[in-house]
């Protein structure tokens, strides 16, 4: 298998990972700290963002 194969595979892996808490706090209708929140960053976003 060439290596840009295992990046690819590794930059999936991190993405998933990183966005399983981001689907579980929207589909439990919890707010959670987001880059479009106000204010931005530092505030919580709606799950419906």
């Amino acid at each position: 298998m060439a290596w840009y194969a295992y990046l690819a595979y590794f930059f999936a892996g991190v993405f998933l990972a990183n966005g399983v808490p981001h689907f579980v706090h929207g589909i439990s209708g919890k707010k959670f700290q987001s880059p479009f929140a106000s204010p931005p960053a530092v505030g919580e976003s709606s799950p419906l963002v």
